[in-house]
């Protein structure tokens, strides 16, 4: 739980530091979630290739994994909407919503891989 919140902290830092626009630190987050969530599912991939997921199992990282996807593409309208109506709290939600999906998705592989 320490770690979310540190994330949290490294968001909003980022998101409102001085010296870049909101839409690059936005891509930054994005794009520092694509690779942990990239890195968490190589790891999934190599663990079930290897035989060690169950079919149920294999069916809760998919849900996850699609939980993190939608969450993606809203993020990445939210960018593209605040370039127009300058809305950062609808931003907001939509990063932390993927942040939010990021963190259990990585949880559940880390669980299940235990």
């Amino acid at each position: 739980m320490a770690t979310v919140r540190a994330m949290g902290a490294l968001l909003v830092l980022l998101l409102f530091s001085g010296c870049a626009t909101t839409e690059t630190n936005s891509y930054k987050i994005i794009g520092s979630i694509a690779v942990t969530v990239d890195a968490a599912m190589n790891g999934w991939g190599d663990y079930v290739r290897a035989g060690k997921a169950s079919a149920e199992d294999e069916l809760v990282v998919k849900g996850a994994y699609q939980q993190y996807q939608e969450a993606m593409r809203v993020a990445h309208s939210a960018v593209n909407l605040y370039l127009v109506d300058k809305n950062r709290p609808a931003l907001e939600l939509a990063l932390d919503t993927l942040m939010a999906n990021k963190n259990a998705l990585v949880t559940i592989v880390e669980r299940l891989m235990q």
